[in-house]
Formats: C-alpha cells, sequence, structure tokens
C-alpha cells in the first residue's frame, strides 16, 4: 500500500500549529478528520483535542519537495482511539 503525506495546519486562540499525517487518499483522511472534528484525534505519535480548534487545513505534500522531512515524521490516525463529542458523552467513565 503507498501513502501519501499531509500537513494539517490548526488555529486555536491565535496559535498555530502543524501536523503531520500519512493516509492512503486526501479523502480517507479528510474524512477521518471531520468524524472526529468535535472530540479527539489519536495517533501513533500525538493527540489532538479537535474541539479546540478555530480553524484547521489540510494539504497533500511531495516528500521530495520537503527535505527536511522523512517518513517517520509523519502519524497515522487510531480510529480505535479517536473519539468525537457524542462517543465521549456515552462513555462509562
Amino acid at each position: 500500500m503507498i501513502l501519501k503525506y499531509f500537513i494539517l495546519y490548526t488555529s486555536n486562540d491565535g496559535s498555530f500549529k502543524e501536523f503531520y499525517f500519512k493516509a492512503k487518499t486526501y479523502k480517507h483522511l479528510d474524512d477521518r478528520i471531520k468524524r472526529y472534528c468535535n472530540g479527539l484525534i489519536s495517533t501513533n505519535k500525538f493527540g489532538i483535542v479537535t474541539s479546540n480548534i478555530d480553524f484547521s487545513y489540510l494539504r497533500e505534500i511531495d516528500l521530495r519537495c520537503h527535505p527536511e522531512l522523512n517518513k517517520n515524521d509523519f502519524a497515522i490516525i487510531n480510529e480505535n482511539r479517536s473519539y468525537c463529542l457524542s462517543e465521549i458523552n456515552d462513555m462509562d467513565i
């Protein structure tokens, strides 16, 4: 399986961050981000509290154009540990 590489730019109260993802397609990653847009995205490298994000922008990149990045810098969404707000509210804690 060939993976593509993406950068998710986020803004929260004027603070900007970049998150590096790899996925099968843009649509696949975009769908996952939209699914958990009001909750928590967990990856093999980091977690994002998405309910705190004011604005985000996703773009695909070519690693050949970004020699400062390598494949190990990119994370995959762990869907077993990512939740939308309604799933979090339904949990028995």
